[in-house]
C-alpha cells in the first residue's frame, strides 16, 4: 500500500514537471546550453518582447539625433570622388598605426608637441598629410615662420652679426642683430667672435638655436608667455638687414610652397613697414619663376603699452597705425589687407577698451582713406565670459577674471577671429559667428604649448566643427616651437579630433575662401589647388594599392 502511494506521488512530480517545460519548448534529449532561453513563463516572454519594442523606439530616436548632429557639423561642398574613398581608407589605416594600445596613455596628441614632434615626423601619417595641398595658411607670425636653423648656421656666420651680452641694457641679454657699421656698446659682441672664444662651435650653436625656440622644460613651465615673447624682442633687430630679411622670407616661402604644398599665406606683420617692399619683391621673383604662391599682409600692434607710454599716448598709437594701415593699403593693395591687435589677452587691453578708438579712427578714416577690415586676436584664453561684471574700471585694469573680447570682436566686423577658444562657452555667440560666416584661425599646437589646451582632444575646434562653424588649420609661430609649415597641426588635430579625407579637404577649401583674397584671386587659388588636389589623389591611390587594407576600413564606409 505504501508502495502504491510513493508511486502514485512520484506520477504526480512527474507530470507537473512536464507542464512546466514542455510548453516553453524543452525537450528531454536537449543540451543545458540548447535550451530555450525564454522558458520561465509565458508572462516573461511578454515583458520580453516589450523589451524589444521600447529598445528599437530607443534606436529610432538615437539615429534621429545622430542626423540632426550630422546635419549641424562641418558642410562638405562635394563629396568624395570614387578614388577620393579609396585614399580615405588609406588615411584610415595610417591613423590606426598611430591609436595607442589599450590602456596605455601612449596618444601622441594628449602629450605636448615639443616632446613628441620627433615622433610624429616618424609616422607615415605625417608623410600623406605633408604631401597633401593644403591650400592657405591664415594665421602665422612674420618673425616665427622662418628657418631658424639657418639663422644659427649661415646669418650668426655673417661678420656684421652681433650677440648682446649685458643683462642690465634694456635689451635682453642674447639679443641678435646685424649693424653696417660696428655698434658703439661694448656689450654687443660679434658672434663670430664669441663662438670662437666658446671652445666648443657646435654646442655654442646649439645652445644659441635652444635660446630661440620653446624646449621641454620651457613647455611645463607655468611662466611660458614670457619665455615666448622674450624670444620675439631676440630675433626682431636681424630683420633691420635688407639682405638678412629678404633671404629669410625668401626661404619662408619657397619652404612653404614647395616643401609644405601651401599655396598663399596671410601673415600677422608689425615690423618696420620700409620691410614691405622687400616681401613684395620676393613675391615678384617668385611669380616670375613660375610659382603660383602668393601673400598678404595683416598689419598689427600688440594690445598693451610699452612701460614708457602713458595710456592716452597708448591710445593715440593704436589710432595712428589704423590710419596707416589705411595708408599702407592704398599703397600696396596687392599685399596689405588689414589690421589686427596681438598679444597675451590676460594681461594686455581688452578689446572692448580699444573699440572706441578703433571705431573713432574708422570714422575719421570716412570716404578719403581706404577702411580698414579686422583680423582680430580674440578669445585666447583660459577666462571664460563673464557678462554681469564690465564696469568702465574692470576693463581698464587687466589682468582679470574673465574674458568677453569675442563679443567686440563680433561687432567691430571682424572678418576672421584668431584662435577664438572662449567662444565654445557661450552658445548664443556661437551662432552669431556662424550667422555672421565669421571663421576662426585655428592653431592646436600653439593652443597646447602655449597651455591652453593641454590635451588636443578636448580642443574647442571639435565643438566648431560639430556645430558647422567655419574653421582653418594654422600654425601661428611654428618656428619658436621648432617646426616649419602647417602638416604637424593637421597631423594634431586630424588624429585628436578623428578626422576623415572629407574633413581635410574641405578645412583645405576653408582656407581659401575665407582668405583676404577678391573673389576672382580666390577662383584662381581654387582652381590651381583642386589641379594639385587630383594629383595628390591618384599618388595616394597608387600607394593604397601597396597595402592590404584590413576590412574593418572597408565595411560601412560608404
Amino acid at each position: 500500500m505504501l508502495t502504491t502511494y510513493k508511486h502514485a506521488v512520484l506520477t504526480t512530480f512527474c507530470l507537473i514537471l512536464l507542464l512546466l517545460f514542455v510548453p516553453c519548448g524543452w525537450t528531454w534529449n536537449a543540451k543545458p546550453e540548447q535550451a530555450a532561453p525564454n522558458c520561465r513563463s509565458r508572462a516573461d516572454f511578454v515583458r520580453r518582447s516589450a523589451h524589444s519594442s521600447r529598445f528599437e523606439e530607443y534606436e529610432e530616436k538615437r539615429e534621429r539625433i545622430i542626423d540632426q548632429l550630422k546635419n549641424r557639423s562641418l558642410q562638405y561642398d562635394e563629396p568624395l570622388s570614387s578614388d577620393e574613398k579609396i585614399v580615405d581608407l588609406y588615411l584610415q589605416y595610417l591613423k590606426h598605426e598611430n591609436y595607442p594600445v589599450p590602456g596605455e596613455n601612449s596618444f601622441l596628441p594628449m602629450q605636448n608637441f615639443i616632446t613628441v614632434r620627433e615622433q610624429i615626423e616618424d609616422t607615415a601619417l605625417f608623410a600623406f598629410l605633408k604631401r597633401m595641398p593644403k591650400g592657405a595658411i591664415l594665421h602665422i607670425h612674420e618673425l616665427a615662420m622662418g628657418d631658424y636653423k639657418w639663422i644659427i648656421n649661415h646669418a650668426t656666420y655673417r661678420n656684421d652679426c652681433y650677440l648682446y651680452k649685458d643683462r642690465d641694457g634694456g635689451i635682453p641679454y642674447g639679443a641678435l642683430a646685424i649693424f653696417e657699421t660696428p655698434p658703439e656698446s661694448r656689450s654687443w659682441v660679434p658672434v663670430n667672435q664669441d663662438r670662437a672664444s666658446s671652445g666648443n662651435e657646435r654646442a655654442y650653436d646649439e645652445a644659441l638655436y635652444d635660446s630661440l625656440v620653446i624646449n621641454a622644460d620651457e613647455a611645463a613651465d607655468f611662466h611660458i608667455w614670457d619665455t615666448f615673447f622674450n624670444i620675439f624682442d631676440l630675433l626682431q633687430r636681424l630683420f633691420n638687414n635688407a639682405d638678412f630679411t629678404k633671404e629669410y622670407y625668401r626661404r619662408a616661402f619657397e619652404y612653404l610652397a614647395t616643401n609644405d604644398h601651401v599655396n598663399h599665406v596671410e601673415i600677422r606683420f608689425g615690423l618696420p613697414t620700409d620691410q614691405i617692399s622687400i616681401i613684395q619683391d620676393v613675391i615678384h621673383e617668385m611669380t616670375a619663376a613660375g610659382s603660383d604662391f602668393s601673400a598678404r599682409l595683416i598689419y598689427y600692434r600688440v594690445r598693451s603699452k610699452s612701460p614708457t607710454q602713458s595710456e592716452e599716448q597708448y591710445l593715440a598709437d593704436i589710432k595712428s597705425a589704423l590710419f596707416e594701415c589705411s595708408r599702407l593699403m592704398q599703397k600696396y593693395p596687392k599685399l596689405v589687407i588689414g589690421f589686427d591687435l596681438v598679444g597675451d589677452e590676460d594681461t594686455g587691453y581688452p578689446t572692448s577698451f580699444l573699440a572706441a578708438t578703433l571705431d573713432e579712427a574708422e570714422s575719421q578714416l570716412g570716404c578719403s582713406r581706404k577702411r580698414v577690415p579686422f583680423y582680430l586676436h580674440d578669445g585666447e584664453s583660459n577666462w571664460s565670459p563673464d557678462y554681469n561684471v564690465e564696469p568702465y574700471e574692470y576693463i581698464r585694469s587687466y589682468p582679470t577674471h574673465f574674458n568677453n573680447n569675442l563679443v567686440d570682436a563680433y561687432l567691430l566686423g571682424s572678418k576672421r577671429v584668431g584662435h577664438g577658444l572662449t567662444l565654445t562657452k557661450t552658445p548664443y555667440l556661437m551662432r552669431l559667428y556662424k550667422r555672421a560666416d565669421i571663421a576662426l584661425e585655428i592653431c592646436p599646437i600653439s593652443n597646447q604649448v602655449l597651455q591652453f589646451v593641454p590635451d588636443l582632444r578636448n580642443h574647442p575646434a571639435v565643438s566648431y566643427l560639430n556645430e558647422g562653424l567655419g574653421i582653418t588649420i594654422n600654425p601661428d609661430d611654428p618656428s619658436i616651437f621648432q617646426y616649419q609649415g602647417v602638416t604637424h597641426d593637421f597631423w594634431e588635430a586630424c588624429m585628436a579630433w578623428d578626422l576623415d579625407l572629407q574633413a581635410l579637404k574641405q578645412l583645405a577649401i576653408n582656407s581659401i575662401d575665407f582668405s583676404g583674397l577678391t573673389q576672382v584671386e580666390k577662383q584662381r587659388l581654387r582652381a590651381v589647388w583642386d589641379k594639385q588636389w587630383q594629383v595628390f589623389i591618384a599618388e595616394m591611390k597608387n600607394k593604397a594599392a601597396l597595402v592590404e587594407l584590413d576590412e574593418r576600413y572597408r565595411e560601412n564606409q560608404y
